[in-house]
């Protein structure tokens, strides 16, 4: 409620803290990859410092630190924050200190300690699964042609689903008015800072996960729980 009222309104936050609170998906998720899932908290906070790190540059080491703890906590689609934040941190560069850098990338890598001393202690049993899982089964690649199609019909199911459950058709009309309303008021949004940074911490994961062939090719919706309350804002 709070960060939609601060992008743009009162009413803004009440549609998007009535959407999150009566969503049967969003209530299902957040208790079925883990009980309860922290992602839903983590997610709205990094939204949360990102906009504070637009007025001040103090909140970088704990965007960073929140984005470490998204990619423990979360799924596939998580890693995706770092870019986001990469280009939020370039959009926003002037503000930004060699310090609060330096600050920041220790603060993301501290969420990392337990691992890597997991890691020594066990013959790096970890590591060696992440060179496999990026070079030797190249999860990762760049000719993704072939299934831009099927994903973007699966990306507007995942998100859509959480705010309307059910028969699609019934969908369009209120999805149809939801987008006219966001190029009708394209101007206005497109000098909104907030706005700007919803759709960065959106698109990132979209346009990532076009590459990821991991997993036989497969993704699944819980990949992007990270991400629905973000949906939710935009929608909102």
């Amino acid at each position: 409620y709070l960060i939609a009222k601060e992008i743009l309104d009162r009413e803004t936050g009440l549609i998007a803290v009535i959407v999150a609170s009566f969503s049967f998906y969003l209530v299902y998720a957040s208790r079925w990859l883990s009980n309860p899932t922290p992602m839903f908290l983590i997610s709205v906070l990094i939204f949360w410092t990102m906009l504070g790190s637009l007025k001040k540059n103090t909140y970088w080491p704990l965007a960073s630190f929140l984005a470490g703890m998204a990619i423990q906590f979360g799924s596939a689609a998580d890693i995706f924050y770092v870019p986001a934040i990469v280009i939020i941190a370039i959009w926003n560069r002037k503000n930004l200190t060699k310090r609060v850098v330096i600050v920041s990338f220790l603060s993301f890598f501290l969420t990392f300690m337990p691992q890597i001393v997991f890691d020594f202690k066990h013959n790096q049993v970890l590591s060696n699964q992440i060179k496999k899982f990026l070079f030797q089964e190249e999860s990762f690649k760049l000719s993704f042609w072939g299934v831009v199609k099927i994903r973007f019909s699966f990306y507007f199911d995942v998100f859509t689903s959480k705010i309307w459950p059910g028969n699609k058709g019934n969908l369009w009309p209120f999805f149809l008015v939801g987008l006219g309303a966001i190029l009708f008021n394209l101007k206005k949004l497109s000098k909104n800072k907030g706005f700007i940074l919803l759709i960065i911490l959106l698109i990132s994961p979209i346009v990532g996960m076009l590459f990821f062939q991991g997993n036989y090719g497969n993704i699944y919706d819980y990949y992007f729980t990270g991400y629905y309350l973000i949906f939710v804002l935009l929608f909102s």
